[in-house]
């Protein structure tokens, strides 16, 4: 802002050229991301220039090189599926064997997702993303297992499925 009063103290902000997704504010300066469908940055940094324009006779001005860094969110995982459905496995299978496979998706570049047995369950343990079996399974009995992907991301965020 300038120290001047009256019309002479009015400063206009413009970008010099489009730097989408982005939008200024052309009395305040600020930047902000536009609320115009333009989507989230796409990438990790832009740079532009930036214009302060003042109204005097003589139109004075200047410009500023911006540099915008994007330091992205951290998005829960998600699994691809609902509930595990309900699977009829033999009493034949044996110990070690994988009774279902669960995948969870996260969106942020370079996490990875981990899983855990939530609900804890004396007859299964998970090897990655596969269920297997940790005793014989005994026939007309049902289990339940719950399942928590949990993300690399800062702060960890997690996803559960049952």
């Amino acid at each position: 802002h300038t120290a001047d009063i009256g019309t002479n103290a009015v400063i206009t902000y413009s970008f010099q050229a489009s730097l989408s997704p982005f939008q200024i504010d052309p009395y305040w300066g600020d930047v902000r991301l536009s609320s115009r469908g333009s989507g989230f940055p796409t990438v990790s940094q832009y740079t532009g220039t930036v214009t302060a324009r003042g109204p005097s006779v003589s139109v004075r001005s200047a410009t500023a090189m911006v540099i915008i860094n994007v330091i992205p969110g951290n998005s829960a995982p998600y699994f691809e599926s609902g509930p595990i459905d309900r699977r009829v496995v033999s009493t034949a299978v044996g110990i070690g064997s994988t009774v279902a496979t669960v995948q969870a998706i996260d969106d942020d570049m370079g996490d990875t997702v981990t899983y855990s047995l939530t609900k804890p369950s004396s007859e299964f343990l998970l090897d990655g993303a596969n269920i297997n079996t940790s005793v014989a399974l005994h026939e007309g009995t049902e289990y339940s297992v719950s399942i928590t992907a949990t993300d690399s991301g800062v702060p960890q965020k997690q996803a559960n499925l049952t």
